[in-house]
């Protein structure tokens, strides 16, 4: 029962009661003054209960005919809720003989409800097998009723409202049954209601029809809740026996919610069944992820049995539009045991999911459960949805779990739990898609009490960026509780706030208040650490943490800050006060210790403090700034005190400025008062002394723009205001502005004399100006002049700018030269009072160096308002004409053409473009400045730029036509550059900065392109990419689309030996995500290398990618140094434009390092050295230096500095051979720091070796191989040892494998062609043959790399082979060769003269340092071992 229907029952009561006393006390008319008082009495405490107090003020008049009640109140435990000030009842007693009650009139004068009642917990439901109408003695009728006026207080529904009511009504015995035609009419806004209700208990007829109008934010609309509070229509009638009730409804909620249908109510044996069938349109009453399946028309059949015993049941209830439907059954029995379930699904219709327009969704299915005792049953719900790609959100999928039920048989208690889950969460604000992250997790653990106090142990919302926990208990008049919000990741809301952020942080309150008394209560701590909040003034004051602290108290509509603290690394800022309840009354305070903070030109400490007062809507606010003991520009500042105080800020705004202090020794005072008038301001006084500077001014400002007043300015050195304005100044003014508006015509003078004024990196000479302006906004009239001396500004300095003005009544002649570098500029027109004012400009030329634009013939300006009309201003550049005509300004309609353009001419106004090319076009454009409509056409051939020219990019010829469409404009393109660039341009683009582009791009490009940026380090690609695509969205959230196809592709790099061919590949864009699908290419030796993955096409957040580079077996370096055959297993990471990640691992299959026979004719020269007299072989290397630099500095550094973190393993077959080296290495790498600076942790550690030289062979007992520079070569650290005649000979080899360092050493120490003279032929040098003597020549030439090529290296590798040996003995030579078959397994094969010198044998690598051998001799011998390596 609705609070008014409960009203309305209470006053019919009333008026029962009051005939019925009258009955009873009428006749003793001598004491009807006491017997009114005692009816009084007898009313309010029949009408009372525990939970409900009614009193009477006072009963008037004869009881007995017409009678007077005042004064009813009805209060509970919170107060009066209800207030009655009159109820007249006119009434015929005789009627009573013919047992009728017959009222002939019942007027209420002011019914007052409010607020809603609260409930009374002791009171009784009302029984559920009582009759449908009250059993009374005789037959009551209400021939007239008025209600005079109704009045709904806010809190009852949100909204004041008013109304008055009126109608007729009769209750008689179950025969006549009741009958009641009822109008409610709103008073304080449109509305109307109309009920007619007849119900006969005896024949069970029920005649029903209730009208009802309302417009926008009606009371229905919010009793329902309706979203929007849309205007509501309903129309409801039926008639007929209960047994065989039929009735039509009609419901209009605003053009996106209505109902109509049937409903029948019949008798089946013992149960009665109502039958619902309705088409109705309800997507706007639905969540957002459910209105989009309920969406267009739905319909709603059911039926709903009651049975004679008490129970309920649902029969086929379904509720379904052309894509979902819900269904539900059960039943609640007699004995109140609930059995209800339902289900809501998806209905696929678009190959196996669900679209309706641009929203699509794969899968969604919700199940809902209640079972078990009606006052404590088992709840349950389910749901799971995949797929869903709309125009607010994607999500990839979503489960939810939530469950109820008692805690144990019988308990009153409950316990709750959820749990749910989103992944692939995309949302269409991309700051808050960002903000939130891919997915986002819910959990619940709570119990509801016997008291209905929810109490959560657990509650997390979480997201990969985001958490929010809350523990406590909450109930009607309880809430206490812990809450915590978490930034797991600061940068994620980069976007949100328009810049970059990082760092992470919390935000927590302990809860606490009672909700019934509308008191929450919150105390608050948070911190916040590595932060950086993308500002430089903000990360320095703030620094890297910060923390926050107070109290906040919510009392119904007023809030309370109690010392509400931020916290910096320099800064404090407080904020207390209170606010609500249309009043403000809020202090906040700002401490900063160290101003230099702020700006490096400040020292000291600052403090500000401001407040707020007065009306909530309309304050009053006083701003304080100190500054005690400080410096600017290194200047003493002391005493500092400036204060703003402002009335009624939002309606008439009135200031009041002054500042004291003292700045550099000298004082400082200002005052400024101003206030707003009508449409304008009012500057009643404005006064500045500082030093030699002083400035006065008053003034106003009114409708028209018109202005009236007088400011001066003099300063003898501005320099004095320099610690003010963090600026240097320097230099002398004296200025006079005046402003007239006399007869309503603007007029304004202005007289300055400068002499070397500074102004920061601005400067000017001399300023002398003596103007004037009258009638501006009417016939505009100038005389003066203006001067300017050497102006520098922005890096361009002008030496001269004349400004002369000669006004008569009739004209004003108009001269204008300038002066700059190499730049002159010169103009001269008349301009010419009228309706409109019109300018004859006669001439115009700017020229620099030879290049000249020039007006190519008089021209006319005329100005309509703010708007500019020519026709035919044509300007001439460079043998090209741009002519502009028709109307220009706020609205358009103008033609501009540009015929045979050269754009070298931009150089005139901007020098340095370098543009080359010709332009022609022509656009026609109408309507708003802002939004334009018309069409274009344009032609450019042989576009050029500097930017294109390094990047190779041959001239252009474009071409673009298009229509202007407002807001956005169609564009068709295409750009052709020779054989190497074709591509077409469709769609449209946005006239604004925020709009979104919808191009599709197609055509081809050819990789050669980049050869011309890979030119200086000798790298060179081939191939076709053609490209099918389209761009869309905005730049910071782009949406690409297409796919790109590479074909035909290759890489070579001669300088580090890479080369690849047949590369393969296509890379699409989906959204904002560039996915490479595939790219492979092939190695010289038919390897192969793919990479896959994707780049997401996000500026802000510098492009993350996520790629894999694979290798199989590929020789990724073949070189004269190196030659490295491998399997790549890498990872890119991370944002492209800055730091990604590179990790993974390398395995190498095999690396060959050969030491070049001589130092190479390409060896670099000492890069810092300077060259007298070189060769031409030097003259050359450094002239190709040269060019690397040159390209290297047009290029600039490389757009990122990756993170290594890479494994290169090789567990053997590393081989280091030339200039008789032969060993074998292997171990692992890891490389780490960054591609600029990147560091090899590590080395191949020897696994045999020798070294040969001439007729000796020499084992290394020492051998490592290291990377330590920026390129493939790595260096090398060998020791070769062994006994020759009387010393212990040692050979080291050091340095980079291009030019290795040979040392001879020995014990004892001889010099170094006695070590080599003693290694080779076991003599002294002294001693050798001349044949001896040529052989150590020979043997030095080739250790110092100046001999001739190694025959024997290059024998071994013709054959192909791992390892070559020849060897001398007693038995004779002998020849040996090896190969591995792979990382562990080595066949070899030896031959000699005889039989028992050949043999074949196979090693095996079980371990690093454990090899099995085996051997099988010609002779047929055959013999097996097992050898163990130890370094020491």
């Amino acid at each position: 029962m609705t609070t008014r229907t409960r009203t309305l029952f209470a006053l019919l009561l009333l008026a029962v009661l009051v005939t019925g006393a009258a009955l009873l006390l009428g006749p003793t008319r001598p004491q009807a003054q006491e017997d009114q008082g005692v009816l009084a009495g007898f009313i309010s405490r029949t009408l009372s209960s525990p939970g409900s107090t009614v009193a009477i003020g006072a009963v008037e008049g004869p009881l007995s005919s017409d009678a007077m009640i005042r004064n009813v109140t009805i209060a509970d435990r919170d107060g009066v809720y209800l207030r009655i000030d009159t109820i007249r009842l006119v009434w015929r007693r005789v009627a009573l003989l013919s047992r009728r009650l017959e009222i002939q009139n019942l007027e209420i004068g002011r019914v007052e409800l409010l607020r809603r009642p609260v409930a009374d917990p002791s009171a009784a439901p009302p029984p559920s097998d009582g009759p449908l109408l009250p059993e009374l003695p005789v037959k009551v009728e209400i021939g007239k009723f008025a209600i005079g006026e109704f009045i709904l207080g806010e809190p009852v529904l949100g909204v004041a409202a008013r109304f008055t009511a009126a109608g007729t009504a009769s209750l008689g015995r179950a025969a006549e049954g009741l009958n009641a035609d009822v109008q409610v009419r709103r008073t304080d806004a449109p509305g109307l209601s109309a009920i007619k209700l007849g119900f006969v208990p005896s024949s069970q007829q029920l005649d029903l029809s209730v009208q009802h109008d309302e417009p926008a934010g009606g009371i229905l609309a919010r009793l329902a809740n309706l979203p929007g509070l849309p205007p509501v229509k309903l129309d409801l009638a039926g008639t007929g026996r209960l047994d065989d009730w039929r009735g039509r409804i009609a419901f209009d909620a605003g053009p996106d919610i209505n109902a109509r249908g049937d409903a029948i109510l019949s008798r089946d044996a013992q149960i009665r069944r109502l039958g619902l069938r309705l088409d109705a349109r309800i997507e706007n009453l639905l969540p957002p992820g459910v209105s989009t399946v309920f969406a267009g028309a739905t319909k709603l059949e059911g039926r709903i049995v009651f049975g004679d015993d008490g129970g309920y049941a649902i029969e086929a209830f379904r509720l379904a539009s052309d894509i979902a439907e819900l269904t539900a059954a059960g039943y609640l029995t007699a004995r109140n045991e609930l059995n209800v379930t339902a289900r809501g699904r998806a209905l696929p219709n678009a190959g196996g999911a669900t679209a309706r327009g641009s929203a699509r969704i794969e899968r969604l299915i919700f199940d809902m459960s209640a079972m078990g005792a009606l006052d404590a049953p088992r709840v349950e719900g389910k749901l799971n949805l995949a797929g869903l790609d709309g125009p607010g959100a994607k999500i990839g999928s979503m489960s939810a779990l939530i469950a109820a039920e008692p805690e144990a048989a019988g308990s009153k208690r409950y316990r709750v739990d959820a749990d749910g889950a989103v992944e692939g969460l995309v949302l269409a604000d991309a700051g808050v898609s960002e903000a939130i992250g891919p997915r986002a997790s819910v959990k619940l653990r709570a119990v509801v009490t016997e008291e209905a106090i929810t109490d959560v142990s657990e509650f997390t919302l979480a997201s990969p960026n985001l958490r929010l926990a809350f523990t406590g208990r909450s109930g009607a008049k309880l809430l206490e509780g812990q809450v915590q919000a978490d930034i797991l990741r600061l940068s994620a809301l980069s976007r949100l706030a328009g810049r970059p952020l990082s760092g992470q942080g919390y935000v927590a309150a302990t809860l606490s208040g009672d909700p019934s008394q509308g008191l929450t209560r919150a105390v608050l701590n948070g911190r916040a650490t590595e932060l950086a909040l993308g500002h430089p003034v903000a990360d320095r004051v703030i620094g890297r943490q910060a923390s926050l602290a107070g109290t906040i108290i919510r009392r119904r509509a007023v809030m309370t800050f109690e010392g509400v603290t931020l916290s910096g690394r320099h800064v404090t800022a407080g904020l207390d006060g209170t606010m609500g309840d249309g009043r403000i009354a809020m202090r906040a305070a700002l401490a900063l210790p160290d101003l230099s903070q702020v700006d490096g030109q400040l020292a000291g400490a600052g403090r500000a403090d401001a407040t707020l007062s007065g009306d909530l809507i309309d304050p009053d606010m006083v701003l304080r700034l100190a500054a005690p003991n400080a410096r600017a520009l290194n200047r003493p500042i002391r005493d500092l005190a400036l204060s703003i105080d402002a009335k009624t800020i939002a309606s008439r705004p009135a200031l009041t400025l002054t500042g004291r202090g003292d700045i550099d020794g000298k004082p400082l005072t200002a005052d400024a008062v101003a206030r707003s008038e009508g449409a304008g301001w009012v500057l009643d006084r404005l006064a500045l002394r500082l030093g030699s500077v002083t400035a006065e001014g008053q003034g106003r400002t009114g409708p028209g723009k018109l202005a009236r007043g007088r400011m001066t300015i003099a300063a003898g050195d501005l320099d004095d205001l320099s610690p003010l304005v963090l600026t240097r100044l320097s230099g002398s003014l004296r200025a006079t502005l005046v402003a007239d508006a006399t007869g309503g015509r603007q007029s304004i003078a202005v007289q300055g004399d400068g002499q070397r004024l500074v102004f920061g990196a601005a400067s000017l000479n001399i300023l002398r100006a003596d103007l004037r302006g009258d009638d501006l906004y009417g016939r505009p009239r100038l005389q003066g002049e203006a001067t300017v001396d050497r102006l520098v500004a922005g890096g361009e300095t002008v030496e001269r700018i004349e400004l002369k003005a000669t006004g008569s009544g009739e004209a004003t002649d108009l001269t204008l030269a300038a002066r700059a570098r190499g730049f002159l500029l010169a103009s001269n027109g008349r301009l010419i009072p009228g309706s409109p004012n019109r300018l004859d400009l006669a001439s115009f030329t700017a020229t620099r160096q030879g290049a000249r634009i020039a007006l190519a013939r008089p021209a006319t300006l005329t100005f309509e308002g703010a708007e500019i009309r020519t026709e035919r201003l044509t300007l001439a550049l460079q043998g090209g004409e741009v002519e502009v005509t028709g109307t220009l300004g706020a609205q358009l309609d103008a033609t501009v053409q540009a015929r045979r353009v050269p754009l070298a001419a931009i150089d005139i106004l901007a020098p340095g473009t370098g543009l080359a090319g010709t332009l022609d076009a022509r656009a026609t454009l109408r309507g708003p400045a802002a939004a334009p409509r018309g069409p274009f056409k344009a032609t450019v051939r042989g576009f050029a730029a500097p930017a294109t020219r390094n990047a190779g990019v041959p001239a252009l010829d474009i071409t673009a036509r298009g229509e202007a469409r407002g807001e956005r404009a169609s564009l068709d393109a295409t750009i052709n550059g020779g054989r190497t660039i074709a591509l077409t341009v469709a769609g449209s683009v946005p006239m604004t900065a925020t709009g979104a582009l919808d191009l599709a791009v197609r055509g081809t490009l050819d990789a050669a392109l980049a050869n011309a940026q890979l030119a200086g380090s000798g790298q060179r690609v081939t191939g076709r990419l053609a490209v099918d695509g389209a761009l869309r969205g905005t730049a910071t959230r782009p949406d690409i689309q297409g796919a790109a196809t590479l074909s035909g592709g290759s890489f070579s790099d001669p300088l580090n030996g890479i080369a690849f061919t047949a590369i393969e590949g296509r890379v699409t864009g989906r959204g904002t995500d560039i996915v490479v699908e595939r790219l492979t290419a092939r190695a010289k030796n038919g390897g192969t290398v793919a990479l896959t993955g994707r780049v997401s096409a996000d500026p802000l957040r510098n492009f993350p990618a996520d790629l894999k580079v694979t290798a199989r077996n590929a020789e990724l370096v073949s070189s004269d140094v190196m030659q490295m055959t491998a399997s790549l297993d890498l990872a890119v990471t991370g944002p492209l434009a800055t730091t990604p990640r590179l990790s993974g691992r390398i395995d190498v299959a095999t690396i060959e390092v050969r030491v070049p026979d001589r130092l190479p004719s390409n060896a670099e020269p000492l890069r810092d050295a300077r060259h007298v007299g070189a060769p031409a072989q030097t003259r050359a290397r450094l002239a190709q230096l040269a060019r690397q630099r040159a390209a290297a500095a047009t290029r600039g550094r490389a757009p990122f500095n990756a993170t290594l973190d890479v494994v290169l393993d090789a567990p053997g077959r590393v081989f280091v051979r030339g200039r008789g080296i032969d060993a074998e290495l292997g171990g692992e790498l890891r490389l780490a720091g960054t591609t600029r600076d990147m560091r090899a942790n590590g080395a191949f550690e020897m696994r045999r070796g020798r070294l040969s030289l001439l007729t000796q062979r020499l084992d290394f007992t020492r051998g490592r191989v290291t990377f330590g520079g920026g390129d493939l070569v790595p260096d090398l650290d060998f020791v070769a040892e062994t006994r020759a005649t009387d010393i212990t000979a040692s050979i080291g080899i050091t340095g980079r494998a291009t030019q290795p360092e040979f040392t001879l050493t020995s014990t004892p120490t001889l010099p170094q062609d006695e070590v080599l003279s003693r290694l080779l032929f076991q003599r002294a040098a002294a001693g050798l043959s001349p044949f001896q003597a040529v052989q150590l020549a020979q043997a030095v030439a080739i250790l110092s790399g100046s001999g001739g090529a190694d025959a024997f290296e290059a024998t071994r590798r013709a054959l192909g082979v791992d390892n070559l040996d020849v060897t001398t003995g007693a038995s004779g030579p002998t020849v040996g060769v090896s190969r591995a078959i792979n990382e562990r397994v080595r066949v070899g094969v030896r031959t000699g003269a005889k039989p028992e010198n050949s043999a074949i044998g196979v090693d095996i690598d079980l371990t690093r340092r454990i090899r099995i051998q085996t051997e099988i001799g010609a002779d047929g011998r055959a013999a097996a071992g097992i050898g163990a390596e130890v370094e020491w």
